[in-house]
């Protein structure tokens, strides 16, 4: 719920729930239920500001089902990078997956920011891809540049034949550099 320069315009919104009625709540103010058909609860004209949106999911007696929110990211867009494992094994296909996110300082995406990211391996390993969702890119996974989309973005990196390190640094102008550190066994 991240839309800089959104701020006052009119947007629809499509909750998903496999209850009878779905409500729609931005900062407080309720757009009211509706009835879901195909899964899926259709409010139009939802006003866009920052803060907290919610969808609640009720069943067919009115009784809550279940919530989840969102919130607008705030602050400047930072780097947060993550893999999903720090040990990789030598001489095998083993990959980690490194998750680029453009945040607030609060770790919420900021879904409306897009930038260039430079994804730089050294040590034990090497940068077997880059990419994001981006359906019109145009850009090479074999890259170590990759646009962003929708402040996402997923590096892959391979463990080479001999234990050691792999550093990896993630760059963007304008934000700081993140690194983080693999261990090949």
């Amino acid at each position: 719920w991240s839309w800089a320069g959104c701020e006052g315009k009119k947007t629809k919104v499509t909750v998903y729930s496999d209850g009878e009625t779905a409500e729609l709540i931005v900062n407080g103010h309720s757009y009211g239920r509706k009835k879901t058909k195909e899964y899926k609860a259709v409010f139009k004209r939802v006003v866009y500001e920052p803060g907290t949106i919610t969808a609640i999911s009720y069943d067919g007696e009115g009784k809550e089902q279940s919530r989840t929110s969102m919130k607008t990211a705030v602050g400047p867009a930072e780097l947060h990078v993550v893999a999903d494992r720090n040990t990789l094994q030598a001489k095998t296909q083993d990959l980690a997956y490194i998750s680029i996110d453009l945040t607030g300082a609060d770790g919420i995406t900021k879904s409306s920011e897009d930038t260039a990211v430079t994804v730089e391996v050294d040590g034990a390993g090497t940068l077997l891809a880059l990419g994001s969702a981006r359906p019109n890119m145009g850009e090479n996974f074999f890259s170590d540049t990759h646009t962003t989309y929708y402040g996402k973005a997923l590096a892959v990196v391979r463990g080479g034949d001999a234990p050691g390190k792999i550093t990896v640094t993630v760059k963007a102008k304008g934000l700081l550099a993140k690194t983080l550190e693999l261990e090949v066994i």
